[in-house]
């Protein structure tokens, strides 16, 4: 098994998904019709999936082998694809999903399941609510009443054990084409909610594409195998891979090439003039190794500290600093990140040089599955050098709010 597998690209596919389509109709931006007008301009992302139009973007289909996807889905695989947060998973997801929908032989559904994970391990309370998402999704992106159709008039006494699987083999009954599921942030859930979510998905398998999705593509941070089920009761934690055993691949969506940090650049020069100097663009690649949203965050932040006139190696410089000093979501969860028992032993001795001895490798990959490190020349090492200067300071700061007061 490929453990770290390369990012999935097929170069020169621009087409957008975010083109009007029968199947999909909220498949467009919707934001400028909300405002009543087109924006003016576009904007550096670092909020969620991008919308053509109001944001720069890199074409999701290009950041995916679209070509081996739709191997896997033709041969009625079921399959993961996991990367870090913010890093364009259900932007290519959904992308993906309008691409399977254009093309007219299957109708798919890309639906976000996380607000399941309130409900912790109740399963009777959190079945409905995924229940919910995924009838919510195929109303939006195809226009599809049957999900909710049969919740409110078939499945009001389903128990939360078998709610997902008889939705799922109902509607697939139902439908005049093959059904894809992609499920997004599945590993959100926790406990006995997610692993009933896993073996109703399981037990429904045999049953595909009659009574069952042809292809279901699981999404989250980390590789399904990887995932150690555990509650809040003690017991003994569930290894989700052989819940799941029925996984054809696990799919890592890569970063930003060289290539398409300095093409994203380019899409903000071309409308609004303002240069990134060739010396601002090495500078962005070398403190960002290309992770999404460092790149778009500091293009945000520079252009935001200079509005006007080139931006050189010394702005990028003055974003980094003020980008580090901030307090924006994705830097305080990777700080809430470095308390973890499995980060810990990893992060600290490549920070201090040391090699990295663990008995038990899975540590290592829940790190690698987080972005916070991958394998270079020598070794292990943080996964971009603001990475490694955030943690550097986190760990300092904590180090010192921790060490004794001396009283003179």
């Amino acid at each position: 098994q490929n453990r770290e597998s390369k990012a999935f690209r097929q170069p020169g596919n621009e087409k957008s998904c975010y083109a009007t389509t029968t199947l999909r109709p909220a498949a467009m931006s919707v934001r400028p019709s909300i405002l009543g007008q087109t924006p003016s301009m576009s904007r550096f992302n670092t909020e969620g999936p991008v919308i053509a139009g109001l944001h720069y973007l890199i074409p999701p289909l290009t950041r995916i082998d679209v070509g081996h996807l739709d191997e896997l889905v033709d041969q009625m695989k079921y399959f993961v694809v996991h990367a870090p947060r913010q890093t364009g998973k259900t932007t290519c997801l959904m992308a993906y999903a309008d691409h399977l929908n254009q093309g007219g032989r299957y109708h798919a559904v890309c639906a976000n399941i996380e607000a399941a994970q309130a409900l912790r391990e109740n399963v009777s309370e959190a079945l409905p609510v995924v229940a919910s998402a995924i009838a919510s999704a195929a109303f939006r992106q195809l226009g599809d009443p049957v999900p909710r159709q049969l919740i409110r008039d078939e499945l009001t006494q389903s128990p939360g054990g078998a709610l997902l699987s008889d939705l799922l083999s109902g509607w697939c009954a139902r439908n005049p084409k093959p059904l894809v599921l992609i499920l997004d942030e599945t590993d959100a859930l926790i406990g006995d909610a997610l692993l009933s979510v896993l073996r109703q998905i399981r037990a429904g398998y045999p049953d595909r594409p009659r009574y069952f999705p042809a292809s279901v593509i699981l999404c989250g941070l980390r590789d399904i195998s990887d995932y150690r089920i555990q509650g809040f009761d003690g017991k003994e934690p569930v290894a989700a891979g052989s819940t799941f055993n029925i996984r054809a691949e696990s799919i890592r969506l890569g970063d930003f090439t060289v290539g398409e940090v300095a093409a994203l650049y380019g899409q903000h020069t071309a409308e609004t003039g303002q240069e990134f100097t060739a010396e601002a663009l090495d500078r962005v690649w070398n403190l960002t190794l290309g992770q999404p949203w460092l790149v778009n965050a500091l293009a945000k932040e520079a252009v935001a500290m200079q509005p006007s006139g080139s931006i050189t190696a010394d702005g990028i410089d003055q974003a980094k600093e003020a980008l580090i000093l901030s307090r924006v979501t994705h830097i305080d969860q990777l700080a809430q990140q470095l308390d973890h028992h499995q980060v810990e032993p990893v992060i600290s001795p490549i920070i201090e040089g040391r090699p990295v001895f663990l008995t038990d490798d899975r540590a290592i990959y829940y790190c690698i599955d987080l972005g916070l490190i991958r394998r270079g020349e020598g070794g292990l090492e943080i996964a971009n050098p603001i990475y490694r200067e955030l943690i550097r300071t986190r760990t300092s700061v904590r180090t010192a709010w921790s060490a004794p007061a001396v009283h003179l």
